[in-house]
């Protein structure tokens, strides 16, 4: 008499295997695919292989040796009928019918722990059993059939072989084909691309986007090269000029911004957003804020390629931000700096009141926290 696998046990071996793939596949990418892919990339890259790669790896498993690693662990076999499962029954059950058990609410899963027999509604579908007892025909497959296994499933290795390749690339291919934009306008046109940016301007004025390539790829080159040679020089960002106010601010809302602001990066989408009030300056400052939020750019890549996981204060951010502007000043920054001690010398807020934005408030506005920022910076 057959003992029936629970779904206890079944969960478990899950798991196992869930966490296995997971293991391998994050070392692969690690080791071979992040020096290609830009690092706001990677949950791209990941995931679709991942799924397809599980996938694979059940079936496969299933009809070569009834069970997958997990279940032999666990003690457990998937038997139709008291045998492996074909390779058409072991697609049926791992890629057709096991995905739909999740809807709805993953009652297909549910039902097990209701059911005699510990059945899932895919193991219903293909006949299939779940099984702790070793009193089955579990022959080990013939090279013949692991050769048609392997031709068979030939076109998913395929389509995962064309999914890396195009996911490695995904920085340049991406880029170049403009498939999107975190750009919160429908209408406008891509103004200039450079080695590191995609540069769209929102439909109104017309500007000169050599100026405006040149300026984005000389603040990435100082801020690069500032911060550390330990940030990849392989990532990059949109740059989304709007010429419409509400479009700017809706854009600022959506990325929950704290301030109103002049311009600002979004470490969510790797983004850097500037207002019309940034096209309508003086080219030295353009080219002074630009270096301050490209410079977070360059700050967020140090910090997410090198696994730091501590929360930066954001008067160091801002801080660090500010010391690159006063840095391309030419030579009035010390002047500021002299107007920025005696404005605050009776208001200076302490280093764990500036840990985030909260400092600001009715006595203590947005431009003295940054002054403060860039103070604190400077004796560091």
């Amino acid at each position: 008499m057959l003992i029936f696998g629970g779904m206890l046990k079944r969960a478990v071996a899950f798991l196992i295997d869930f966490f296995l793939i997971t293991f391998l596949l994050s070392a692969v990418i690690w080791i071979v695919v992040t020096p290609f892919i830009a690092q706001n990339a990677h949950g791209m890259v990941f995931w679709p292989i991942f799924w397809i790669l599980f996938l694979v790896y059940n079936v496969i498993s299933l009809n070569w040796f009834g069970t997958t690693f997990g279940k032999k662990i666990m003690g457990a076999f998937v038997t139709i009928n008291g045998n492996k499962p074909s390779l058409k029954e072991s697609v049926a059950r791992e890629i057709i019918y096991k995905p739909f058990s999740l809807i709805p609410l993953g009652w297909g899963l549910i039902r097990a722990i209701l059911s005699k027999n510990g059945r899932t509604w895919y193991d219903e579908r293909t006949n299939s059993d779940v099984v702790l007892s070793p009193q089955t025909n579990l022959k080990p497959s013939s090279l013949l059939n692991k050769i048609i296994t392997i031709v068979l499933l030939w076109p998913l290795f395929v389509v995962f072989e064309i999914l890396l390749f195009i996911l490695m690339w995904y920085h340049s291919v991406g880029y170049y084909f403009n498939l999107t934009t975190p750009c919160f306008f429908q209408e406008g046109k891509e103004l200039a691309r450079s080695d590191h940016f995609l540069i769209y301007l929102e439909k109104g004025n017309e500007f000169d986007g050599e100026f405006m390539r040149n300026v984005f790829e000389q603040a990435f080159d100082y801020s690069f090269w500032t911060i550390s040679s330990l940030a990849d020089n392989t990532s990059w960002s949109t740059v989304c000029l709007y010429q419409k106010t509400d479009n700017y601010e809706g854009s600022y809302d959506d990325h929950n911004g704290t301030y109103p602001a002049f311009a600002y990066f979004s470490p969510d989408d790797f983004s850097v957003h500037f207002s019309k009030d940034f096209l309508n300056v003086s080219p030295d400052i353009q080219k002074s804020v630009a270096y301050h939020e490209i410079n977070h750019f360059i700050f967020e890549l140090l910090q997410e390629q090198n696994s730091y996981e501590p929360e930066v204060p954001t008067w160091f951010t801002e801080g660090l931000a500010e010391l690159v502007e006063y840095r391309i000043t030419d030579g009035s920054g010390q002047t500021f700096v002299s107007d920025y001690k005696k404005s605050l010398s009776s208001r200076y807020k302490s280093w764990q009141q500036m840990q985030h934005f909260d400092a600001i408030n009715e006595t203590f506005t947005v431009n003295e926290y940054y002054e403060q920022s860039l103070l604190m910076m400077l004796y560091l």
